[in-house]
């Protein structure tokens, strides 16, 4: 075995003054070993400087991180070596505590050299799945100023104590703002996120809201790129590279055919199930006619200026609608139908006469 320790903790302190500016951590917070399912992502460059970020496991094999944490362009390199450990700190690591990363994706609308990225988000793929771990759900609605938010990361303590880093961490702030695409929590240089917690996430509830990008100079107060926004992307890379199985793996694979996948426990019951997706027969997809936001997949059913609603999500490019949608203020809409000024609401009231829209509806509904 190889003591691994000493050569991680480095890392934070030989990184470079613009990745030193970019990283976040917790403060105010207390020490976290049991929520395993974040990790701690060690980071080298073929330039010779190396950092520490976090991340959030999201499918057996998949972490979801900051886009800055895995760019070598952002740490002005060209290659980028990755492990990932799930350790609580990293006294006494060693390397057969680590992971290696084969693959990082970065969203397509990523740019290193915008300040403060709306889209600073990337996925990593395991070599191997995490032993004992169930992926963490995502947020599928839109957060809201007030609620509570639990950030989890490996970084600082304060903002000048570099060596406080490389211990698994997590504080509880309200959120202070909501945009399109990004939230705020914390408070400067008190409670909130530092240097090394960048790519770590934030629960509302049980399921992954945001992802931390940056934070202030005296850390505390941070921004998180939002989940709900941004599925499109982290799905897509995760059924790509990590699609689920007919086996016992946390999901519920559609098409097993005479094979029972032992995580698809729904069933027909009036109510779209959190986690099961368009595999319960409760859940329509994007574009449905809905008439409570419980009928929909998104969780979000949107009024359409034509008197009926419809099964939709909150979106800041087109590329995250699906069925031929646009994006349409921060909403999923039909390419050709007019913006109400009342756009977003959860819980429907009920309508009538639609059979024409429910034939619609019919071929866009996807089922297993």
């Amino acid at each position: 075995m190889v003591r691994f320790a000493a050569v991680l903790l480095l890392c934070l302190s030989c990184s470079s003054p613009e990745v030193h500016a970019r990283h976040d951590e917790v403060l105010g917070g207390t020490a976290d070993p049991s929520t395993t399912t974040v990790f701690l992502l060690d980071l080298r460059f073929d330039n010779g400087s190396s950092a520490i970020c976090s991340a959030v496991l999201v499918s057996p094999k998949v972490l979801l991180t900051a886009a800055h944490c895995v760019d070598p362009v952002f740490h002005s390199a060209t290659v980028l070596t990755a492990r990932a450990t799930n350790k609580a700190d990293t006294v006494m690591l060693m390397m057969s505590d680590m992971i290696d990363v084969t693959t990082t994706a970065l969203h397509p609308r990523w740019n290193p050299s915008v300040t403060q990225s709306d889209y600073d988000l990337a996925m990593v793929l395991l070599a191997r799945a995490p032993a004992g771990l169930t992926a963490e759900p995502l947020n599928r609605t839109a957060p809201t100023v007030g609620q509570s938010v639990r950030q989890l990361g490996y970084g600082r303590t304060s903002a000048g104590d570099a060596a406080s880093s490389g211990t698994r961490r997590t504080v509880t702030t309200p959120i202070a703002s909501v945009t399109a695409t990004h939230f705020t929590f914390g408070t400067a240089g008190t409670i909130g996120i530092c240097a090394g917690d960048s790519g770590g996430p934030s629960f509302l509830g049980p399921a992954v809201a945001g992802i931390h990008s940056n934070a202030d100079a005296s850390c505390g107060r941070g921004t998180d790129i939002r989940v709900d926004t941004n599925l499109g992307f982290i799905e897509g890379f995760i059924n790509t590279n990590d699609p689920a199985s007919c086996g016992a793996d946390g999901r519920c694979a559609p098409g097993c055919g005479a094979t029972v996948d032992p995580d698809c426990p729904c069933k027909a019951n009036a109510t779209c199930e959190p986690g099961c997706g368009l595999t319960d027969p409760d859940c329509a997809d994007d574009g449905a006619v809905c008439t409570a936001a419980t009928q929909c997949a998104s969780a979000q059913c949107i009024d359409d200026p034509r008197g009926f609603q419809f099964c939709s999500r909150t979106c800041a490019a087109t590329s995250e609608c699906q069925n031929a949608m646009t994006c349409q203020a921060g909403v999923c809409r039909a390419a050709s139908e007019p913006v109400p000024h009342d756009l977003v609401k959860g819980g429907c009231s009920s309508v009538s006469g639609l059979s024409l829209l429910l034939a619609l509806a019919a071929l866009l509904r996807k089922r297993s």
